[in-house]
């Protein structure tokens, strides 16, 4: 088993917490007990999660008591801290495991460990590539035992409840995208066992996700149980068809066609090894050829802001040249290639103009929370592109609630774009009834508009905070109709979005900017 002491210096750690799944705090390999509420647990949760600097108490205090008045959350907090003292003797300890001071609070990092620290650590090793990476990936994988902090209910706490969803969020993509690399390569060492046992865990944690199940299926027909394989299909089949009303991609019908003919062993044979590096557009998109120059360069661009590179470009042309279709070209080829990475198209229009400011904007966010018009834009970009949306709408709303609460009345929201939005929050959320009060909330701030430079801060926050979920490639048409707000705030995002995982993309028609 890979060791994580292999690759760190660590001194003798004295509190251990276990935060991925039910909480679990353990002192001088002692159980902790003692704790006088579950705010006492969240405070020691978030003190480990954000470890690396110390926090602001009147953050804190907002945190968990926001319902509060300053000076009560304050005493609330106080309470909290010394009964967090107690349970860890810190009277006794030199230096103590919580650095106190009058403004801040911090867990001491030279002794205090959690696990969700070591699975980052684990995936930050794996990244450096070479053989241990496998063993890194499984003992990241080792780590989790449910989802984030499981169980762990904090009362009339909506701040609290927003920078749970957010960490559980990350948290599971991280693990999804283990799983996958995972399964990926114990299959290509022939492992096929560890790597069934790894792709049944995927499917179990994502059974929206059919690479998933396409994974099962194969390593199931790879050890001659073709019934078992097919029956896998029939099960994702049935998945699509109840949770997102849809048919599996043309790729899982072909791989069941194949496997059920007989002729999987071959295909595998020939086509495995490719899979992770071929630039094979979806089967459903539209052919295109003769821009493979435009196409190597735009993926340069992507790879920089995969690195967390902030990328900028603009393509131009004359009307009718192919600008969208070589757009839409280039994000199905992503798509495909990288498979976290969320596509979201706006469009601006020469009807509204300076009427409806913010268009190709507002289209995104939009688009990123679920509004299943603003999905689909004048192109087809195949179910890939809607089915990534989709899985990134918690992520959304939750960043964009937290850093983004101004833009909400350039949104618009109808009832029937929350009803829509809410469908694919997680279930504890959408019993909030979190965009319903923030509708709500809109409406009555209406007469209070935001300064614009309030809200360009926000958007670029909003960006800043999605882009550490996954990665963001935008894609901004027919610019020359867009007004001078998207203009102005297109310009704001070139200066202050500098690295972030987003690559944005532009069109102009080239006749009209020179006009």
């Amino acid at each position: 088993m890979f060791n994580l002491l292999q690759y760190t210096n660590l001194p003798v750690t004295h509190l251990r917490l276990s935060l991925l799944g039910p909480f679990v705090a353990t002192c001088d390999d002692q159980p902790l007990s003692g704790f006088e509420s579950n705010k006492v647990r969240a405070l020691l949760a978030f003190l480990a999660v954000e470890h690396d600097r110390p926090q602001q108490r009147i953050e804190l205090s907002t945190l968990l008591w926001p319902d509060k008045s300053d000076a009560a959350a304050l005493s609330n907090l106080r309470h909290a801290v010394a009964n967090l003292r107690r349970l860890f003797g810190d009277a006794r300890r030199d230096p103590p495991l919580l650095l106190v001071t009058p403004r801040t609070l911090q867990l001491n990092p030279d002794s205090v460990r959690s696990d969700a620290a070591e699975f980052r650590a684990y995936l930050n090793r794996a990244a450096e590539g070479g053989d241990a990476a496998i063993e890194a990936w499984q003992a990241a994988i080792d780590l989790v035992r449910g989802v984030f902090l499981e169980g762990l209910r904090v009362r009339d706490s909506a701040p609290w409840d927003e920078w749970l969803a957010l960490q559980r969020e990350a948290f599971g993509q991280d693990e999804r995208e283990t799983l996958r690399k995972l399964a990926r390569a114990y299959e290509q060492r022939r492992e096929y066992d560890q790597s069934l046992a790894v792709a049944r865990r995927w499917v179990q944690n994502s059974p929206w996700d059919e690479e998933a199940h396409r994974q099962v299926m194969r390593l199931l027909a790879l050890t001659g149980q073709r019934a078992a394989a097919l029956a896998q299909y029939e099960r994702c089949r049935h998945v699509l068809h109840v949770e997102l009303h849809i048919e599996p991609e043309p790729e899982t019908m072909a791989l069941a066609e194949a496997i059920r003919d007989n002729a999987f062993p071959l295909m595998a044979a020939q086509t495995f090894t490719a899979v992770s590096t071929s630039h094979t557009v979806l089967a459903s998109s539209p052919p295109f050829v003769a821009r493979e120059t435009e196409l190597i360069r735009l993926e340069h661009f992507l790879e920089e802001a995969l690195a967390g590179e902030s990328q900028f470009a603009f393509i131009t042309g004359e009307a009718g040249s192919g600008k969208s279709a070589l757009a839409a070209a280039f994000a199905r080829q992503a798509l495909a290639d990288h498979k976290d990475v969320v596509v979201a198209w706006g469009e601006s229009n020469a009807f509204a103009g300076q009427g409806d400011p913010f268009l190709p904007f507002r289209d995104i966010l939009l688009s990123l929370i679920g509004d299943a018009n603003a999905m689909h834009p004048g192109v087809n970009m195949g179910e890939a592109y809607v089915r990534r949306l989709q899985r990134g709408v918690p992520a959304a709303i939750s960043s964009l609630v937290q850093h983004g609460p101004e833009l909400l009345s350039a949104l618009a929201l109808t009832p029937s774009l929350i009803t829509q939005a809410e469908a694919f929050l997680p279930e504890s959320i959408r019993k909030r009834g979190l965009l319903q009060r923030l509708h709500q909330r809109e409406a009555a701030d209406a007469e209070a508009s935001a300064p614009q430079s309030q809200r360009f801060t926000q958007f670029t926050q909003v960006l800043e905070r999605l882009a550490q979920h996954y990665p963001l490639l935008l894609i901004l048409d027919d610019l020359q109709w867009a007004d001078a707000g998207s203009l102005s705030l297109l310009f704001h995002l070139g200066h202050r979005l500098k690295r972030s995982r987003v690559f944005m993309l532009g069109l102009f028609r080239s006749e009209d900017v020179l006009a």
